[in-house]
């Protein structure tokens, strides 16, 4: 999660954006979007959940909400074309160093 405060770019005066990154399953949203309203369900599941959840931590978040915009896999994979839709198909770790020099 990050809070985009610090970020005046980011919203208008007296607003903010909070970024929330899950984990998902791409092979799960690529069938799924062949299907536009259960995939636009699914996005809504999945916003209502995140906001109950952090509405949970920080009350009253819920009522603050003004916009929500979810990105799947999918997403991903159509604007920046990166493999399965990874959202950060560039970023180095030490798995993928590993892979590439064959080393364990």
């Amino acid at each position: 999660m990050k809070h985009y405060a610090f970020d005046p770019t980011m919203a208008p005066p007296g607003k903010t954006v909070l970024s929330v990154w899950c984990e998902a399953d791409y092979v799960f949203w690529k069938r799924l979007r062949t299907q536009a309203d259960a995939y636009e369900a699914a996005k809504e599941r999945v916003a209502d959940q995140i906001i109950g959840a952090l509405n949970a931590r920080y009350p009253g978040l819920r009522s603050k909400v003004e916009t929500v915009d979810v990105a799947t896999p999918i997403t991903y994979e159509r604007y920046t074309g990166n493999w399965r839709g990874a959202f950060a198909g560039w970023s180095m770790s030490m798995r993928k160093m590993y892979m590439m020099t064959g080393e364990e």
